[in-house]
């Protein structure tokens, strides 16, 4: 496997890759001012911070709460087809089902 050279000195072996635009640069092409890791240019480093600036937290729900919508949803679905089998079908299904709750 080839090593990977420096986008501008392709001589050089490259160090690492910019963590915005992935491209391999070499210590003398590293831009120094970001923290945050390995970044070819400053505008790089501002698009990276733009980027997670705006970047919204990803916040999840109580697990109970989606069971509990998905089970009602499932419910009303159950309910509908149990009227509309009812209605165009002559099934008495709503009549069986009040039959089995005590």
């Amino acid at each position: 496997m080839s090593q990977r050279h420096c986008i501008n000195h392709k001589d050089t072996p490259a160090i690492g890759q910019c963590h915005q635009c992935h491209k391999p640069i070499c210590e003398a092409c590293r831009y120094d001012e970001a923290p945050e890791g390995l970044f070819c240019s400053s505008a790089c480093y501002d698009h990276y911070l733009a980027y997670h600036s705006r970047r919204q937290p990803v916040v999840r729900g109580s697990r109970l709460k989606s069971m509990a919508i998905g089970c009602a949803i499932v419910l009303a679905a159950a309910i509908g087809l149990a009227g509309v089998a009812q209605f165009v079908l002559g099934i008495r299904v709503l009549q069986w089902v009040r039959r089995l709750i005590p």
